[in-house]
This record gives C-alpha cells, structure tokens and sequence, in this order.
C-alpha cells in the first residue's frame, strides 16, 4: 500500500491510507461518510496478484487493476473535470 500510495503521490494523486485497526468495512463506511471518490483496496488476494480493487464511492467495485490502470483512470478523471 506504501508503494503504490508513493506512486500515486509521484504523479501529484491524493492519497490517504487508512492504517487504523478497524475491519475493512468500518474503513469503508468511514470513506463512504467522507464522500471519498474512490477507495484502493489492497488486500492479501491483492497482494498475491500485485493487483489493486478499486471502489467507487458509488460502491461499485473494479477489481483485478494494476497500478498502471489506476493512473490511466485517474488521469482520465483528472482531466474531465479540468474541462
């Protein structure tokens, strides 16, 4: 998580990770409080597969992205909203 949070950071991304020892859930209900637009969600399985799932505020899910699919998504947003 440090990893990809320094990555994404690289690349002028907020990021925020959540390093409380609540469940996922308790996280996520907290993120879904603060309206937080996306979730990164690295897991066990995650790790194994060096893979990230990632969670819309809306709470649909993506999951099996790489890094490289992160960026791609988040500058696409990124320059939506410049518009």
């Amino acid at each position: 998580a440090k990893k990809i949070t320094k990555t994404l950071q690289e690349l002028n991304l907020r990021t925020v990770i959540d390093t409380r020892s609540e469940p996922l859930s308790a996280k996520i209900k907290t993120a879904q409080i603060e309206k937080t637009p996306w979730m990164l969600v690295v897991g066990q399985k995650e790790m194994d597969n060096n893979t990230i799932t990632l969670r819309h505020v809306t709470g649909k899910q993506e999951f099996g992205l790489t890094i490289e699919e992160i960026i791609n998504k988040a500058q696409q947003a990124n320059s939506i909203k410049q518009i």
